[in-house]
């Protein structure tokens, strides 16, 4: 079985490694997908078709798997006008994608057990994404969480995730898991030993965010486009300021909005619940 297949040019090189191993290409039998990011993907087409293995991902996943112009979009190029989106750093999205390759498993029902000779299942751990998913080596106790985890950020960047609430609560879920080990794709593998203080930090680090942003609003009657709010919070937190930044900093606003702590108003978030307007109540009643 295969977690990922990694960017695109890491086809060969993973293929390398099975035959390393001792095993051919059509040993491998299984590919379970975390997320469909560009990094998490891009070899997926090249891998499964010289496999012929038999590729699992989360429904939501569908959109951005298969239409990478449009995980572009919607992921990075909607902050543009307010944040830096150079030339490079498109080339370096779309270098690592190859051909788009379609599932052949959408999993509809979470915990998932695998008809394998290992004892596994496949958990739905959203946050970093809605499509977020994890594989559970039940007998080794060994969790495969590819980005559920994302520490304080990877190297000098804001960890990223779509959704702060359900971020927490999938760390909180592997501090209750309690595996023995933790392997996540950006940061060495955690023994259960060092597994508690690390997760603690990374929730620390969503609450300490959440309250920089609600109080830097609540300063600001007028509020701030995404662009100069983004510029205050990796200020404050010693980070690079780019669109992917935005995408952490957009979340923790709309989790204020589903507080009625901030609304979004002429492209501009500001603080406290939007205004009634009493002409269409009157009009409604």
């Amino acid at each position: 079985m295969l977690f990922d297949t990694g960017p695109r040019n890491n086809g060969s090189v993973i293929l390398d490694h099975v035959r390393q191993l001792g095993f051919t290409a059509r040993d491998l039998k299984w590919i379970v997908l975390s997320h469909s990011h560009a990094a998490h993907i891009g070899a997926l087409a090249e891998i499964a078709e010289q496999t012929g293995a038999h590729v699992y991902a989360h429904p939501a996943a569908e959109g951005w798997l298969i239409d990478h112009q449009r995980q572009f979009r919607e992921r990075y190029e909607r902050f543009s006008d307010r944040l830096p989106l150079d030339e490079t750093f498109k080339n370096y999205f779309f270098d690592r994608l190859g051909r788009p390759w379609y599932p052949n498993t959408w999993i509809e029902t979470f915990p998932l057990s695998l008809d394998t000779p290992r004892s596994m299942e496949i958990r739905h751990t959203p946050g970093h994404s809605s499509d977020s998913i994890s594989l559970y080596l039940k007998e080794e106790g060994i969790l495969i969480c590819g980005d559920a985890f994302m520490g304080a950020g990877t190297g000098n960047t804001l960890p990223r995730y779509d959704d702060p609430e359900a971020y927490t609560a999938t760390l909180t879920s592997f501090l209750e898991l309690q595996p023995n080990l933790l392997l996540s794709a950006h940061f060495a593998p955690l023994s259960r030993e060092k597994l508690q203080p690390a997760l603690q930090q990374s929730q620390t680090m969503v609450e300490l965010l959440h309250r920089f942003i609600h109080e830097s609003l609540k300063r600001r009657p007028d509020g701030y486009d995404i662009g100069f709010l983004t510029r205050m919070v990796t200020a404050r937190f010693s980070r690079i300021t780019d669109v992917v930044a935005a995408i952490p900093v957009q979340a923790h606003l709309m989790a204020l909005e589903r507080e009625g702590k901030v609304h979004f108003e002429i492209d501009r978030w500001k603080p406290g619940a939007p205004k009634q307007s009493i002409v269409i109540e009157s009009i409604i009643r």
